[in-house]
């Protein structure tokens, strides 16, 4: 994965409209740019992470450090005590006891019966077709409607069935096919009429044959045979060998020359025209082979292309559903000192286990492979992208609180300082795999100015060559040189 994918993400929180964040005075300052709503909180609450001596208990207003919520924070923490009130999901015995009871506290009243009887068929239903749905529910149906090009399963099974007949057509030809069936002749040309190709049939038979002349020469012999010599019949050919024969026998030779000479010019007008036509059709067929590779070509590129855009704007999608729920998190004191770098390494981590999470989704996957295929139209590039919207807006949420949760697990304590031990951390943890991988590929890492005092001029081993105080010389001229860094010397370079 590149160094820098997860800056797509903090480019989409840069580029959006400045909202205010608390500080930790509780005073308000224009902050990060960032998306200003969210559907739900990713904030984990302080009681999963065992409430600090001294701070506030986290309420609709208020968070854990005493700092007031903004409307976005509170709309989002309504959001999640909903959630976390409703707990897991009520057992059919327990809907159906709720329902009754609902009923039976209203005995006169009409509408609530009515009301209660309509709540409780939604509900029976919904369980008998909710084990059909799979793990994606609703949203899994309506991107199989989405990509099967219909609104309701009633048109999805009316295209089924003429793709079963379609099926069943081609399997017929294919039974005619193995069989060696004259049927299927007759079916092809039969076709192309229908089509107002008819004129097309010969040279499909001709193809046929000189196919079965490369691939199979003694069984093009055996079909060519029967049809050489009925042809050889019909032009005479049979009868004017008799009449020679016959003159020869009857001491005729001036007979026998003019029937030789018929033959003879009979045979060389055949040639010469066989000659002419087999020039023309090398011809047509180079010519069609050019066409047909050219428009390969232009078919591959403009589908290459379609395929970029297309996989585009997933990728931007992708930058502004996680841009979205990572802005909550982004707002919290623990995260205030966070730097850019930080930050695109953060959203490296979150791109990651998305990318994972796709991956490991064998509906999406499936359902994307299909749609991949599909011809490059518009309208399929709009599939494609509601498709892939959908999924990634249903799982996204959860991919960021569980990536905040697991890298920062007290990032909902000790407010900014927090947060700056943690920038430490991830910077520090960045700068290692950088050094690591400049060791690996021999290339110097960039500084905007020249540390003139800390540059090591004595010995340095690195990426296993040792350089003199003569070839360290050399590197400075040249504009590169060696600090010391945590994990050994540091391989720098910097605008002469």
């Amino acid at each position: 994965m590149p160094d820098d994918i997860g800056s797509g993400v903090i480019d989409a929180i840069d580029t959006a409209a400045p909202v205010e964040t608390v500080t930790d005075s509780g005073s308000t300052s224009e902050g990060t740019s960032t998306t200003t709503t969210t559907d739900e909180t990713p904030v984990l609450d302080a009681s999963s992470e065992g409430a600090e001596e001294g701070t506030v208990e986290e309420n609709e207003t208020t968070n854990a450090d005493g700092s007031e919520k903004t409307p976005e924070e509170q709309a989002a923490f309504k959001t999640a005590a909903a959630t976390k009130a409703a707990g897991a999901d009520r057992t059919p015995v327990q809907i159906r006891a709720a329902l009754k009871q609902l009923r039976d506290s209203n005995p006169d009243d009409k509408a609530t019966q009515q009301a209660v009887k309509q709540l409780h068929g939604a509900y029976e239903r919904y369980e008998a077709v909710k084990p059909l749905l799979g793990t994606g529910g609703v949203l899994d149906l309506k991107a199989l409607l989405t990509a099967a090009g219909v609104k309701t399963v009633t048109e999805m099974r009316a295209g089924y069935q003429t793709i079963s007949q379609n099926f069943d057509a081609v399997q017929a030809t294919d039974e005619l096919l193995y069989n060696a069936d004259p049927t299927l002749a007759k079916n092809v040309y039969d076709d192309l009429v229908a089509n107002e190709k008819g004129d097309n049939y010969g040279r499909v038979v001709g193809n046929f044959l000189d196919h079965l002349k490369e691939v199979d020469p003694e069984s093009y012999e055996a079909t060519a045979v029967p049809h050489v010599y009925a042809g050889l019949k019909t032009a005479g050919l049979p009868g004017a060998l008799y009449n020679v024969q016959e003159a020869i026998k009857a001491g005729d030779l001036e007979s026998a020359k003019k029937a030789m000479a018929s033959i003879a010019g009979w045979w060389n007008k055949l040639d010469h025209s066989q000659s002419e036509e087999g020039k023309h059709k090398a011809w047509q067929a180079e010519q069609a082979k050019a066409q047909a590779e050219t428009a390969k070509t232009e078919t591959q590129k403009a589908t290459t292309a379609y395929q970029n855009e297309t996989a585009s704007l997933c990728e931007r999608e992708n930058n502004t559903v996680l841009a979205k729920y990572l802005t909550p998190f982004l707002k919290m004191q623990a995260f205030h000192d966070f730097s850019r770098e930080t930050k695109i390494d953060l959203g490296n981590f979150l791109k990651k286990n998305l990318y994972t999470a796709l991956k490991s989704d064998a509906n999406y996957q499936s359902t994307m492979r299909s749609m991949w295929q599909a011809k490059a139209t518009a309208e399929n590039k709009a599939k494609i992208l509601d498709y892939h919207k959908s999924t990634v807006q249903r799982i996204a949420s959860d991919i960021v609180a569980k990536s905040i949760q697991s890298r920062y697990p007290g990032y909902s304590r000790g407010g900014s300082a927090a947060g700056r031990v943690a920038a430490a951390a991830a910077k520090a943890g960045a700068q290692k795999t950088a050094d690591t991988k400049a060791q690996a590929t021999g290339k110097a890492q960039y500084v905007a100015v020249k540390p003139t005092a800390s540059l090591l001029r004595d010995n340095v081993t690195y990426g296993g060559r040792q350089y003199s105080q003569s070839d360290l010389e050399m590197l400075i001229i040249t504009g590169k040189g060696f600090i010391k860094g945590p994990n050994g010397p540091r391989l720098i370079t910097w605008r002469r």
